[in-house]
């Protein structure tokens, strides 16, 4: 269940080690890419949506006390918790000057520490222990590779891929899955200019057996989320299907 990772950057392997330092870093590997009007994916069959906790520049769309369900780290590994949500709009003097105005939101749960993120409205998911083999915020920069087992039959990488575009439509930076013959890639992105994506979460979320991604989708520096892959969702030939994203744009002002 431990990562193998080949890279073609040194200083990515510097600063993965200084990560596991840190403690950020459990279990990792994998690949990503992304489309230029958007960092992922169509969305398509699924109502599911994700939130994080913490403080953002913008409406989040959730409201006070719905209940949704958290993952969470345990002394047992990771589980699927019901959790009820606050949602608090506050004034923040960094993205404006009238005080009457909140333009921030805080997001945070009842009566437990932070999930990893939060997830709604997909039936088929259950409170329960979750398979995680990686949480953290690894970087995934163009020619680092990752490699982790779901189980002992299972081995996915996850390739980063690219850099400039070396002609006009070329895509500058991609992130791809392989599992065994199959391979997809989950994001992409042509812009010269693109900042890497980071693998925040793997495991099995939807408890199907194959893998499962949380990956914040950063491909431009004006925007960011994390988008949840899962692969109960996929089409027929596919890995992973971008069931929902969260969505997090800066002010306008």
């Amino acid at each position: 269940m431990f990562a193998r990772l080949k890279t073609t950057t040194p200083f990515f392997i510097v600063g993965i080690a200084y990560l596991f330092t840190l403690g950020i870093i459990n279990v990792v590997q994998g690949e990503i890419e992304s489309l230029e009007q958007s960092p992922v994916t169509e969305l398509g069959r699924s109502q599911l949506k994700i939130l994080q906790v913490g403080e953002f520049f913008c409406d989040i769309a959730a409201e006070p006390n719905e209940i949704w369900l958290g993952l969470y780290p345990t002394k047992d590994g990771y589980s699927l918790m019901s959790s009820q949500i606050r949602v608090e709009a506050f004034y923040d003097p960094l993205i404006g000057n009238d005080e009457n105005a909140s333009g921030a939101t805080r997001v945070s749960v009842h009566g437990k520490n932070a999930p990893l993120f939060l997830v709604t409205g997909m039936d088929s998911l259950r409170t329960g222990t979750v398979k995680t083999v990686f949480s953290g915020r690894l970087p995934l920069p163009s020619g680092s590779s990752l490699e982790f087992t779901l189980d002992n039959e299972s081995a996915y990488a996850i390739t980063a891929i690219g850099g400039a575009p070396s002609k006009p439509g070329a895509a500058g930076y991609k992130v791809k899955l392989d599992n065994g013959n199959r391979s997809q890639v989950i994001c992409s992105v042509k812009a010269p200019n693109a900042s890497v994506s980071y693998l925040l979460w793997a495991g099995d979320l939807d408890r199907d057996g194959e893998l499962d991604l949380l990956i914040d989708t950063v491909c431009d520096y004006s925007a960011s989320g994390a988008a949840l892959f899962l692969s109960s969702l996929a089409e027929e030939g596919n890995l992973l299907h971008r069931a929902a994203q969260f969505d997090i744009a800066p002010p306008l002002n």
